[in-house]
């Protein structure tokens, strides 16, 4: 119904418990709009007479994110670009963790590594300069601004004040988020077939030293930058607990 690439656009950040009182002004005025739906915010979006794009946000948290929202903006609209010139939309599900304790004492040391803003830097691909440096600097906003390109919605579809579609769906870039945790998942793959007993998301654990440092200047000539930590663990028959957080195993 609406273009998503409309250059007029002007948003407005509400309370959540606002929605209700703005819904029922435009279906009692039947006007044409739209809601989207997630888990934690609303959207009614809707044209004016000038032709202008308004997007009413509707927020659960009462402390609006001005960084975040700019950076969520900045995100699709990197993506947008990108999307525009490439063909490879495909990939595959990511596991995100694997262990096998198998030759593992009860108890001992091992190596932490943690990709230093693994999705964030993989995702360099299609983000701007200007997006990626401003990404860089605050953590939280970053992880959720990818997020979003895979969040699922609902959609509500409004003519002259009447419901005539409802459907459920991922937005059009949701695909890049999936390939990012694809490379990083590949990556972890290719750690644990060398040695490492696990690995969890953007983290991998090892009891060899020697294979620690080889990994690491490995991840270092992708342009990854990985912190080193060494940590206690405890094996149990169900989990193992690394650096006092459980990590459960499948048997």
């Amino acid at each position: 119904m609406y273009d998503e690439d409309e250059e007029r656009e002007e948003v407005r950040i509400n309370l959540y418990k606002c929605f209700e009182d703005n819904f029922f002004i435009l279906k009692n005025l039947k006007r044409d709009f739209e809601i989207e739906t997630t888990a934690s915010t609303k959207k009614i979006i809707y044209y004016d007479s000038l032709g202008v794009k308004r997007v009413n946000l509707f927020s659960e948290f009462n402390n609006h994110n001005m960084e975040l929202y700019k950076l969520i903006s900045k995100v699709k609209k990197d993506a947008g670009i990108y999307d525009k010139f490439n063909t490879n939309k495909f990939y595959n599900n990511s596991g995100y963790v694997n262990f096998d304790t198998r030759k593992l004492f009860k108890k001992g040391i091992c190596y932490k590594c943690d990709i230093k803003a693994a999705y964030w830097n993989t995702a360099k691909f299609f983000l701007s300069e200007e997006t990626y440096n401003l990404g860089i600097k605050h953590k939280p906003e970053r992880l959720k601004s990818l997020g979003v390109l895979a969040k699922k919605t609902q959609i509500q579809t409004y003519i002259k004040g009447e419901l005539v579609l409802q459907e459920i769906k991922r937005g059009p870039y949701a695909y890049l988020f999936f390939q990012i945790a694809e490379i990083i998942d590949n990556l972890f793959k290719f750690a644990f077939d060398n040695g490492v007993f696990g690995y969890y998301v953007d983290c991998f654990f090892s009891d060899d030293l020697e294979l620690t440092k080889d990994l690491i200047s490995y991840f270092n000539t992708l342009d990854y930058n990985l912190t080193f930590e060494v940590v206690e663990y405890r094996l149990f028959s169900n989990q193992i607990i690394i650096d006092n957080k459980p990590y459960y195993i499948k048997t």
